[in-house]
Order: structure tokens, then C-alpha cells, then sequence
């Protein structure tokens, strides 16, 4: 028996259709359904199809008239030719429609890892900002001097720093003074090789390069940074006594053991001058609040003359105040030797750490929002563009039954594909991305709840975004949708 070619009938469908006459008995209306103007029911159509075609065939209706063969086909699995043949069939416009979805999923993404990056900064730049950066920033006033731009030779330089300390202490006001090379966050950190004793590096490497700065005797009571160990430097630490330096508590960690006081440290790129290890300091942010204290290295100023140093003033009540008198002082000693940069250590600290977190965090979150913004628009058009070309569909499914919410649902469903791989690709990303981030700032933790919210109120939008146009295509007329082209 040869197989059959015509159609997909079992052969008691078959004997039935081999008769000359049949009685149709077509099943009722459901409530809601739209009464077909045809003078026979669709279901009759459906039948014949079923008949001469196979599912998923091809059905032509030369008439075309008033939809029967649509919602026939529909129904038994076929293709209508003439929907087929249209300019706006969905064929048409595949590439053009995967194009805008795979861009709408790259936004989605792309807006994702922002908004996480966003939010995991702002965590993580709240938690530094509540650290002891090793330092003291209220009550304080700094202010640069180079008497070098006034032709002074070192030891002119020497004499005019000792006599500013010394007279600056007796400002009204001021309750201790002291000087640096560079201030904590202000680029300006002189970097020395340094081999500490008993310390292997392992093979190919004799020393390590450590930031250090230029300090006299006042600046640790100055700016509040706190000597754990030993003692800070005294009156009697001169260009003529021993070398001596203070080490931070990261430094005596990491290569000096547990007892560091007394040990030596070898200046490589000073003739190998050998200087002994007097005290240890706390650790101090000095890059960046938001970056874990690094080794650090204090010498004493007498040992290591910079021309160019910052006064720090601790001052009783506003460290305002004291500029003038300050001033003053500088004027007194040499008119010529420039004033600069006068700030108080929490400006300083403001433009340093708080300012710049903001700053990050209001480019990340505007680029993240402006992603976010485009990702919405792009789904929102095209959810539209496949509510008008599928205008005519969604009118054959609402004749044959299809009810609003089911339309809502279907038109929903591209929406939420969209918005579920967007955001699956953004996730996996950010949770990648998020924690190298987080050690970046020295946060202590990623936040795992926080990162969480974010997908879920992405998709949210998303899905609201799409909800519009959805909601215009279930509300679209049944009779005016099958008269569309």
C-alpha cells in the first residue's frame, strides 16, 4: 500500500471524505468569540484543508475575502499564501527584527553591569569613607613653601624651615606644627630601593621599591599619625647622627617580623647607606582612601633635604583662622619665599576622596541610566514594530478565541526573552566584574544582596517598558485587524 501523499487523515477520516455528501456539525461558539460574516463556518474550511494538505503546508484562498481560509488555516496548522506573500509578513523582516533584539540585549546588558558597578561602588566607597585613613584631618591647615624659588642653598633651606617651626608654634591658636614632602593623597611620594636585613626576595631580586616621605620630628603630633612601636623622631636626629627612619606597620609586616624595632634597612640608590629602623607608625591610606595602606617609609628631614615641604598646622578652634598669622610668620622670615596651596586638611581630604567618589559615581550611574534609558526605548519600538506587523495575526487569533490576556501574554513573552538574556549576560558579567571591583576600593566584601536587587528591578523595567505597546495590541479590534495590510 503506497503511503499517503495528500494529507494527514487516518483512514476513517479518509472513507468519510470518500463519500459524495456529509453532514458538518460544527462545535459552538465560545463566549467572546467574534461571529464570522461568512455564510458557511470556518470549521467547514478547516476540514477541506485538513483534507488536500499536510500540517505546516501552504494554503492559497484566491478569494481572500473575508478570512475564512485565515482562521481555517490558522486552526489546522497550515499557511495562509496570501499572509504569506505580504510585504509585512514576519519572514520579511526576521533579519531586521533579530538585529534590533540582539542590540536591545546588548543595552540590557551593558546597562546591567553599570547600575551593579554603580551600586557596589557606592557601598564600597561608603565603607572606606568610615575607615581611620591613619591620619587626623579636622583642626589642621597646610601650606606649601619652595624657598629654593627664592635662590636658597640647602643649608639656607635647613635654617628657614627650622626657624618657620619654630616660630609658627607660637601663632596664637596653634597648638603643634610640623613638615612633609607630600601630604597623604597628594601625588608627590619619593620612591627609594630599600633591602631590609634578613629578608630573601628570592632569585633575580635584591630590593623593593618603597614610597617615603620627608618629615621633622612634629609631623606625626601635627597630623595624628599614631607611633605604635618605638618612638618617632628627636631634636638629636641631625645630618650629623646615625640615619635613622620610621617604618609603617604594613612595611614591619611584611618584611620585618614581629620585632622590628632595631632592625636595618639598606638604601640601594643611596651609595647602600645602611639606617636602622627607630619606630613603627600606624598604616596610613596615603594614595587613596579608597585603596588598602601600602608600605611606607618616614625620614627624618634633617637626613633628607627637599626644598619644596608643606607646614601642617594643628590648630584649638578653626584651622581658618590661623592663615593669616601663618602668613605672617612666612612674610616675617623672607618675603620672597612663595605661599601656595593653603587648604585645610579636610578640603584636602573632601577634594581627595569624597569628591572624586562622587564624581565616579555620578559617571557611572549617568552612563549607566543613559544605557538603561536606550535599552527601554529600543524594547519599547520593538515590541511596537511586531505589534503592527502582526496586526493581522493578532486579529485571527482574537476571531478564532484568543482571549486579551492571552494576546497580552504572547506579545509580553519577546519582551521577556529579551529582558531575561539581557540581564543573564549582564549578571554573570557583573558578578565577575563586581568582585574585582570591590577589592579594587578595599571594600570588604561584595555585596551579594545589593547585586541581587539590581537584575531583579532591571527586568521589572523592562517588562514595564514593554507593557504599552502590549497593552495597545490586546485592545486591537478583530474586524479592523483582518481588513489590515
Amino acid at each position: 500500500m503506497s503511503p499517503n501523499k495528500l494529507n494527514d487523515l487516518d483512514p476513517k477520516s479518509w472513507l468519510k471524505f470518500q463519500k459524495s455528501w456529509f453532514i458538518h456539525n460544527p462545535p459552538p461558539r465560545k463566549k467572546g468569540v467574534l461571529v464570522h460574516p461568512a455564510k458557511f463556518p470556518e470549521t467547514l474550511a478547516q476540514e477541506f484543508i485538513g483534507f488536500f494538505t499536510k500540517q505546516g503546508g501552504t494554503v492559497l484562498d484566491p478569494m481572500a475575502g473575508t478570512g475564512s481560509t485565515l482562521v481555517a488555516a490558522l486552526r489546522a496548522g497550515r499557511t495562509d499564501l496570501l499572509t504569506a506573500l505580504r510585504p509585512g509578513a514576519a519572514e520579511g523582516n526576521r533579519e531586521r527584527v533579530f538585529g534590533r533584539s540582539a542590540l536591545v540585549v546588548v543595552q540590557i546588558a551593558g546597562s546591567l553591569m553599570l547600575l551593579v558597578a554603580a551600586t557596589q561602588l557606592a557601598k564600597g566607597f561608603s565603607y572606606a569613607l568610615l575607615q581611620d585613613p591613619g591620619f587626623s584631618t579636622d583642626h589642621r591647615v597646610t601650606m606649601r613653601l619652595d624657598p629654593s624659588l627664592a635662590g636658597y642653598s640647602p643649608d639656607q633651606t635647613e635654617r628657614f624651615y627650622r626657624a618657620l617651626t619654630d616660630r609658627a608654634a607660637q601663632v596664637p591658636g596653634v597648638r603643634g606644627v610640623g613638615l612633609t614632602s607630600s601630604l597623604p593623597m597628594v601625588p608627590g611620594y619619593i620612591g627609594v630601593a630599600v633591602a631590609p636585613e634578613g629578608f630573601d626576595f628570592g632569585p633575580g631580586q635584591n630590593s623593593v621599591t618603597i614610597v617615603s616621605s620627608s618629615v621633622d620630628r612634629g609631623y606625626f603630633d601635627a597630623l595624628g599619625v599614631g607611633i605604635v612601636r618605638g618612638r618617632g623622631f628627636l631634636p638629636t636626629d641631625t645630618a650629623d647622627s646615625p640615619p635613622v627612619v620610621v617604618v609603617d606597620r604594613t612595611f614591619a609586616d611584611r618584611y620585618l617580623g614581629s620585632d622590628p624595632i632595631g632592625k636595618r634597612l639598606r638604601f640601594v640608590q643611596d651609595g647602600n647607606r645602611i639606617v636602622e629602623v627607630v619606630g613603627v607608625s600606624v598604616p596610613s591610606r596615603h594614595n587613596s582612601i579608597f585603596m588598602p595602606p601600602q608600605p611606607f617609609l618616614y625620614v627624618p628631614f634633617a637626613q633628607r633635604l627637599i626644598p619644596k615641604m608643606t607646614l601642617i598646622a594643628q590648630t584649638e578652634g578653626d584651622p581658618v583662622s590661623v592663615i593669616g598669622s601663618l602668613r605672617e610668620v612666612v612674610r616675617g622670615i623672607d618675603i620672597n619665599v612663595p605661599v601656595y596651596s593653603v587648604e585645610t586638611m579636610e578640603e584636602l581630604f573632601d577634594q581627595r576622596s569624597v569628591a572624586v567618589a562622587n564624581l565616579l559615581l555620578g559617571i557611572t550611574t549617568t552612563v549607566g541610566l543613559v544605557g538603561l534609558s536606550l535599552a527601554l526605548i529600543g524594547l519599547y519600538a520593538i515590541v511596537s514594530y511586531q505589534v503592527s506587523r502582526r496586526t493581522r495575526e493578532i486579529g485571527i487569533r482574537m476571531a478564532v478565541g484568543a482571549m486579551r490576556a492571552q494576546v497580552l501574554g504572547m506579545i509580553l513573552k519577546h519582551a521577556a526573552v529579551l529582558g531575561i538574556i539581557g540581564v543573564g549576560i549582564g549578571t554573570v558579567l557583573s558578578f565577575a566584574g563586581g568582585r574585582g571591583l570591590t577589592f579594587a576600593i578595599g571594600a570588604p566584601r561584595f555585596d551579594l544582596l545589593l547585586f541581587s536587587l539590581v537584575p531583579i528591578a532591571l527586568f521589572t523595567t523592562t517588562l514595564l517598558a514593554a507593557l504599552v505597546p502590549a497593552r495597545r495590541a490586546s485592545s486591537i479590534d478583530p474586524q479592523e485587524a483582518l481588513r489590515y495590510d
